[in-house]
């Protein structure tokens, strides 16, 4: 996709693998004219002038590059040819007074072509040794130059300032080298008067580089990182509010970042039903737009002006602390993405905008009122230690600099009536720092070996203590008295770690009871608590954690000592610590996927009376209640919308609920008539699930959740998980059989299991024959007989009998691109099965395994999703969604389709309700819908 202007109208012109490139008008979103033509699928365009013509150039998979007069709309010229491979890019642009264009394509080149002439300027640009992604033109220093990147990771810049005169480009200087992986996008433009790239790779990085110094300015941000399949797909540069900005394009959004700083403005922009593809930012009159494309074939178009519903941290959560001023209990968030956060933890809302300044990651936050002062502090990786006013979200004098490394640990103070704070760095030093002035305190804290990675200040009405644990497994304590012309040469004690175990290392420094305490873990995953001065142990070691305990946090709350833990076995804990038991049950969350110094430790507050805690696993930022060990509403920050499964059950009190499962686990109850929340949701330790599925069973919501690692069956009403069993499990569903419930399982190998759900045992042998994933699994009874159905990606549909498992019929084969759906179906006073396949139709079956071809729908543009059969008040209905969000509904004594709705998200699984209401889990969250006889769906 491209951006440009045609007789005054701002347009787009996307291209598509349906050999086909079209013209938009971005003021009324409509068409202009037909189609162009192709004939081979699109991979690049650019919009340019020629003469007095508007051009679009298009690319294919075969190397050419054609030519269109976008007011005819017909080709103009001969095409550009030469390249042997797909076209990735195309830029036109202007050099010695003429137009060119620059091409990069998949055979390992770079070309500039005359436009008018139609001719290759000079020998390939063959500096790349794979594919050339990206391309640019521009000028370094009043000279002409082209910028290409490609899958070796190397940015290359060309001078063309004899580009006219027959000597063809030259390199100029070295390569760019520093880019993680693949460089996949890359833009010039000008800042403070200097030429810069932007350059993203396939890391999901985004870096900026001076190109005239060839140095890289800043740390590279990660603007596009994902558990799976990151990467930056596009990079343009354009203006915002009066200053430059870039518009990158990953898979699962697009995001908008100040050029100058590389800090992220506003939130992402998401609502394609599939995946990312480019975005380009564009105008219309005095409006700042941008136009995404995505996979699921359509283009959106974005007033950036306008509020996006806020997300919170774009990235993972390195460091929190929590206060509370007044009556409101608040905490502080620093993150990977750059910024800190303040938060209403009674509200569980942000408060006020991001504060943003660092240049890099916030790894240390501290918040406290010190000498009748509330402060926030905040640093990282920048090596800068900034002071906020945590009322009016605004910084605090300029930053303090003195470190030369990256900022690990912070906490505030008193010295002497002073407000002071303490900062520990990797460098290996502990500043102190005046608040009110800004000036570091003397000299360095010293005495010590290795960089700071915990701190914990503590004033005793005569003198400041500081104590600190090292990443070499030391831990000190420091004495500053308040009459001390500058701060002392050596710590007053200390006491190694590792003289506890050899595996023992720190995980968190605290004062208990006045006395500075060092907080470490070693083989037993235990959490052991010892006197930094004594090196005497404190409490009972707590035990219960079963892998690495990463970081820990000791606080006081009603006289009793208070401990909180995580760890690598996914879960924090929570602790007495003088009477050695654990508080609850743990607080599950994914945490594995982190390097091991990333932990963030947890910590307490009372929200309204109530003792809580606040985790920052990997992905999500939440609130627990630790009356219940239960999350408290949905996740500040880092809440995963996309569902996998949705099904409707009775509530406790008779009503229907609705209970969804998401990507990353979670499981929710709200009930069907309103919406509501009705009680707090499970959260999961894993970082993906394969799906969920519900059943009542003697008066009892039971939910089975499964991934590639084991299943695990909850009680929804009790909150217990009742067992796990482990390996993998791609599909499962529930089926009522001889007053038990059964459950069928799809594992690894695209065998079927059915087992009772109570004891585990198997009900009959497995059942084999799919060749591919099973993407699709429903159980029922029909004719007397317990029949399961599943669909494969094997393009067949098999039924099983349950109590014997053999093969009920021969396999339903007649599906093209894989089966992706199945349900069973009572239609024409028969039972039929009703299958969903890749080409978008619904096929019909007589259990007999013979498909009834009397039947025939209008087929969905994308494979079908999912399918159910209900029979309402006013007679059977057939439900049935598509991958790209199309929902239809067909009253089965109709000819075909009775209402069809947009539900404008992808749908990966629909619930239906006797009463008529339909629920649709999307990737943005579940909708509800109520079907009205002789109206469409509302």
């Amino acid at each position: 996709m491209t951006v440009g202007d045609l007789d005054g109208r701002p347009i787009a012109v996307t291209g598509s693998h349906d050999t086909t490139a079209r013209v938009w008008d971005l003021t009324t979103q409509q068409q202009i004219g037909e189609p162009l033509q192709v004939g081979r699928p699109v991979s690049a365009v650019a919009i340019g002038e020629l003469g007095d013509y508007t051009v679009a150039l298009t690319g294919a998979v075969d190397g050419t590059v054609r030519v269109w007069d976008l007011s005819t709309g017909q080709e103009y010229g001969p095409p550009l040819t030469g390249h042997t491979n797909r076209i990735e890019a195309i830029v036109i642009g202007e050099v010695g007074g003429g137009p060119v264009v620059l091409t990069a394509g998949g055979d390992g080149t770079a070309r500039l072509w005359d436009l008018v002439e139609r001719t290759q300027l000079g020998e390939s640009l063959t500096a790349h040794r794979r594919t050339v992604r990206d391309a640019a033109l521009g000028e370094l220093d009043g000279r002409p130059v082209a910028v290409t990147g490609g899958d070796d990771k190397a940015v290359h810049v060309w001078d063309l300032t004899r580009l006219r005169t027959g000597g063809g480009a030259a390199l100029f200087g070295s390569p760019l080298i520093g880019p993680a992986d693949a460089v996949t996008a890359v833009c010039l433009g000008t800042l403070d008067g200097r030429t810069v790239a932007l350059v993203g790779d396939g890391a999901g990085k985004l870096s900026r580089w001076d190109l005239a110094e060839r140095r890289q300015l800043g740390e590279p941000v990660a603007a596009h990182v994902y558990f799976e399949r990151s990467g930056v797909l596009s990079a343009r540069i354009g203006e915002f509010e009066g200053r430059p900005v870039a518009l990158t394009t990953g898979l699962h959004e697009a995001r908008l970042w100040d050029l100058r700083t590389l800090r992220q403005l506003g939130e992402p922009l998401r609502g394609h039903v599939n995946h990312l593809a480019y975005a380009a930012p564009a105008t219309r009159g005095t409006s700042a737009l941008a136009v995404t494309v995505s996979q699921d074939r359509t283009a959106r178009v974005w007033d950036l002006t306008a509020d996006q519903p806020r997300e919170g941290h774009s990235r993972s959560v390195r460091a929190i602390a929590t206060h509370q001023i007044g009556a409101c209990p608040m905490a502080v968030t620093g993150g990977e993405d750059g910024t800190a956060r303040l938060w209403d933890l009674r509200t569980r809302t942000q408060l006020g905008a991001a504060l943003e300044g660092h240049s890099g990651e916030v790894l240390a936050v501290a918040f406290d009122t010190v000498c009748g002062r509330s402060y926030v502090v905040t640093a990282g990786t920048d090596t800068t230690v900034r002071l906020w006013d945590p009322l009016r979200g605004v910084q605090l004098g300029e930053p303090l600099n003195g470190h030369t490394n990256a900022v690990q640990c912070l906490a505030l103070g008193e010295l002497a009536g002073r407000a002071v704070v303490a900062s520990g760095s990797e460098d290996g030093t502990i500043r102190l720092w005046d608040v009110a002035t800004g000036e570091s305190l003397g000299q360095p804290l010293a005495g010590h070996v290795g960089g700071i990675h915990r701190l914990a200040t503590h004033w005793d009405g005569r003198a400041l203590q500081v104590a600190a644990a090292t990443a070499l497994g030391h831990s000190y304590l420091w004495r500053i008295d308040g009459g001390q012309s500058a701060p002392p040469t050596s710590p007053i004690a200390h006491f190694p770690v590792e003289s506890i175990s050899l595996s023992a290392h720190p995980i968190g420094v605290a004062f208990h009871t006045g006395r500075a305490v060092v907080l470490s873990s070693q083989e037993d995953n235990g959490v052991h608590v010892h006197d930094i001065e004594t090196g005497h142990a404190v409490g009972q070691p707590l035990l219960g954690h079963t892998s690495f305990v990463g970081a820990a946090t000791l606080s006081t709350d009603g006289g009793r000592s208070l401990v909180a833990s995580i760890a690598f076995d996914d879960t924090v804990r929570f602790w007495d610590l003088l009477q050695g038991r654990a508080l609850g049950s743990p607080l599950e969350g994914f945490t594995r996927s982190a390097p091991q110094p990333a932990l963030t430790a947890p910590v307490t507050a009372r929200v309204d009376g109530a003792l809580t805690m606040l985790t920052a696993f990997t992905r999500q930022l939440r609130l627990w209640d630790l009356a219940d060990s239960a999350p408290i509403d949905e996740p500040l920050s880092g809440t995963e919308r996309s569902l996998l499964s949705v099904d409707i059950a009775r509530g406790p009190d008779g009503r229907p609920v609705v209970i969804t499962g998401a990507e990353d686990g979670t499981v929710r109850t709200h009930g069907l008539a309103d919406g509501r929340q009705l009680a707090a949701h499970f959260a999961t330790s894993s970082q993906f699930i394969f799906g969920t599925a519900t059943s009542p069973l003697g008066g009892e919501n039971l939910m089975i959740r499964h991934n590639w690692l084991e299943t695990e069956l909850w009680d929804l009403s009790t909150r217990q998980r009742l067992w796990r069993r482990s390996g993998t499990c791609h599909r499962a569903c529930l089926h009522g059989l001889d007053g038990a419930l059964a459950a069928v399982s799809v594992d690894d190998q695209y065998t079927l299991h059915a087992w009772d759900l109570r004891t585990q045992a198997p009900l009959c042998p497995p059942m084999t024959g799919h060749t591919s994933l099973v993407v699709g699994l429903r159980a029922g009874r029909l004719t007397g007989t317990d029949l399961v159905a599943s669909a494969s990606l094997d393009r067949t549909v098999r039924l099983w009998n349950l109590r014997t498992g053999e093969s009920q019929t021969d396999p339903l084969d007649d599906h093209p691109s894989g089966a992706f759906s199945v349900e069973f179906a009572r239609l024409r006073r028969r039972d039929m099965v009703v299958t969903g396949a890749g080409d978008g139709a619904l096929r019909f079956w007589h259990l007999s395994g013979h498909r009834d071809h009397s039947i025939v729908l209008e087929p969905f543009d994308s494979p079908v999703q999912a399918i159910r059969f209900a029979v309402f008040e006013d007679g059977p209905v057939l439900v049935a969604a598509d991958r790209y969000g199309q929902l239809r509904c067909w009253d089965t004594r109709s000819a075909g389709w009775t209402t069809q709705l947009d539900i404008g998200s992808g749908i990966k699984a629909i619930a239906v309700h006797n009463a008529g209401q339909i629920c649709v889990a999307t990737e943005m969250g579940v909708v509800a819908l109520r079907m009205n006889h002789h109206q469409p769906l509302r």
